[in-house]
């Protein structure tokens, strides 16, 4: 299983979006998704965010 902010990377990559397409979506910055996408720690409210953009359904057990 892949570690969160590794998948988000590659989910954006496969829908063809730049960390500043994706974060003007998410409503945040470039230099947050670029954190986000290296695994520094971010708010549980903006990954969701992100995830929701990115179609990306994770279970919390």
């Amino acid at each position: 299983m892949l570690p969160i902010y590794k998948l988000i990377k590659i989910k954006r990559r496969e829908k063809g979006l730049t960390q500043s397409q994706l974060a003007t979506l998410a409503g945040t910055t470039q230099a947050k998704i670029s954190q986000i996408e290296t695994g520094a720690n971010t708010s549980f409210h903006l990954l969701q965010k992100v995830l929701k953009v990115l179609n990306i359904k994770i279970e919390i057990v």
